[in-house]
């Protein structure tokens, strides 16, 4: 995740090697990574509607459920329940 950050135009340089907690081999654990991959996408969001939406994911986090994944009304329903909008 680290080299992917730091190809990313959106990461400043040095970014995937920023200070923080570290495993015992010295790099950050997988989780801190993810984090800070996804702090750092987050961030250089400029457009003010993009960034007014709330986090989240994929429909798939938030059901299994084959009757509202195999129905684009339900999936849309769902995500708009799900992320108040």
């Amino acid at each position: 995740m680290a080299a992917l950050r730091e190809r990313s135009p959106a990461a400043p340089p040095g970014t995937a090697t920023a200070a923080g907690a570290t495993t015992e081999g010295g790099r950050r654990s997988p989780a801190e990574e993810a984090e800070g991959l996804a702090e750092t996408f987050t961030t250089a969001i400029t457009d003010p509607r993009v960034r007014a939406l709330p986090l989240g994911g994929s429909i798939d986090q938030l059901t299994a459920s084959d009757e509202v994944l195999t129905d684009p009304a339900r999936c849309r329903a769902l995500t708009r329940a799900a992320l108040g909008l």
